[in-house]
């Protein structure tokens, strides 16, 4: 099929420019060329019509996306690490006074302190005070979960892929994600199916067109999302 350059949307330029023999995905365009949710898509099916692209692949992949609860404990520490903290620093105290002094709601204090004694690090002590067990080095129970939420924080768009994950931060992660009510969570976990593109030998051609034309796609920032 032939192609007038000349009658290429910006999207389509800049993404036939960038493609060279890359498999090309909306998260990937999004990424490195700043496309924003729904453009990429809109090239691809602008491009397929033309016969310039053609699907090379689709792969079901999972995420975790780091919800706005999960920014703050990423930021503040979760309701278990807020709790060891003061507890280290002022010594016992009762769940009211836990509750009060780190502005933290009943079920959350009670949940993280029924973890961290199973896990033999808290106990309620004497006069109904939460305590310290013993000199404990808390970094490997809390080392899947502060790395989850650390990379998230990190991640282009907070979202992690579940492929890039080690075995016991999949566990972690999984342990602190929801697919529904994900609000009241750290993590909402995300299931897309991912479709891949590719240049078709007419692409390829209008790409080599583009370039020796000047022509670079960045009208784009002129332009109102269609």
């Amino acid at each position: 099929m032939d192609v007038d350059i000349k009658s290429l949307h910006p999207l389509e330029i800049k993404l036939l420019l960038y493609a060279g023999k890359r498999q090309l995905s909306a998260e990937l365009l999004e990424k490195e060329l700043n496309f924003i949710p729904g453009q990429a898509n809109q090239a691809f099916n602008w491009l397929a019509s033309k016969g310039l692209i053609r699907e090379s692949g689709r792969i079901k992949k999972t995420y975790y996306e780091l919800t706005e609860l999960g920014k703050r404990y990423s930021a503040e520490g979760t309701p278990g690490e807020r709790i060891y903290r003061f507890i280290e620093k002022n010594g016992p105290a009762t769940m009211p006074e836990l509750c009060t002094s780190l502005s933290m709601e009943n079920r959350d204090a009670g949940s993280a302190f029924g973890e961290w004694s199973k896990e033999g690090v808290l106990r309620m002590g004497p006069d109904k005070k939460v305590e310290k067990i013993a000199e404990t080095d808390i970094s490997p129970l809390l080392g899947g979960i502060r790395s989850v939420l650390d990379k998230a924080a990190g991640a282009f768009e907070f979202r992690l892929e579940q492929s890039g994950l080690s075995s016991e931060e999949t566990v972690s992660a999984d342990s602190i994600s929801k697919i529904r009510g994900a609000a009241s969570s750290p993590f909402k976990l995300l299931e897309r199916e991912e479709v891949s593109y590719v240049l078709t030998d007419a692409g390829h051609a209008a790409a080599e067109e583009l370039k020796k034309s000047g022509s670079s796609g960045d009208e784009i920032g002129q332009l109102t999302q269609e």
